[in-house]
């Protein structure tokens, strides 16, 4: 059999890990609430940063964030609660990584998780957070031109909320944590781990674009 009957089979057989993907309500309300919280937590920081040459950028990212809407749920609130319990920054600019990072996986999760759906949830558009994350990017970019050590205390924080975001998509597919996806639906697993290979390669991406070691 050939390479591209191969790839024609795997792309015909069912995604068993599909039939895991959250409802339409809790996606939308995931989104609405990450929006929420990236403006508070960005408030605080510019509030904390203001005497800083960071404080200015801050307020640049918070002209670039979308509204939120009003579409977070109770649901919703809770696993934000469980993720943010794992990444929140123990600095301003570890939190400032993590608001690029770790919403970047959710954002990707979200997309992703839509695509899966039956019929197909498209939030890409809605989804579009380029504009914030590029102001981040920028801000810290340019922290790291004036400050030549900060980048690599960075990159560790970088490489250690990966995990903790990524095994979080999980729990949106009713995974428990420590578990195989076939224990909530049979033959799930390979799929969920393809699911989380793509995640990791999008977060090695945004490092690679500060110039940190994924």
């Amino acid at each position: 059999m050939s390479t591209d009957d191969e790839n024609q089979n795997a792309a015909a057989e069912p995604n068993a890990f599909a039939a895991l993907a959250p409802a339409p309500e809790l996606l939308r309300g995931i989104a609405a609430g990450t929006i929420r919280r990236a403006r508070a937590s960005l408030t605080d920081l510019a509030s904390e940063l203001d005497a800083t040459a960071e404080g200015e950028d801050i307020r640049a990212v918070l002209a670039a964030l979308p509204e939120a809407g009003d579409d977070e749920t109770d649901e919703a609130t809770t696993h934000l609660d469980a993720l943010w319990a794992r990444v929140s920054g123990r600095t301003p600019y570890e939190q400032l990584l993590s608001l690029y990072l770790a919403d970047g996986v959710v954002r990707d999760a979200l997309v992703a998780y839509g695509e899966l759906r039956d019929p197909v949830v498209d939030l890409e558009g809605d989804l579009d957070w380029s504009g914030w994350h590029d102001e981040i990017v920028n801000l810290l970019r340019a922290l790291f031109e004036r400050d030549k050590h900060i980048d690599d205390r960075l990159a560790m924080w970088g490489r250690r909320i990966a995990g903790d975001a990524v095994l979080w998509t999980r729990s949106l597919a009713g995974i428990p944590e420590g578990a195989s996806a076939d224990t909530v639906a049979e033959g799930a697993e390979p799929d969920a781990e393809r699911f989380a290979a793509a995640l990791f390669a999008n977060h090695s991406r945004r490092m690679n674009s500060l110039a940190l070691a994924a």
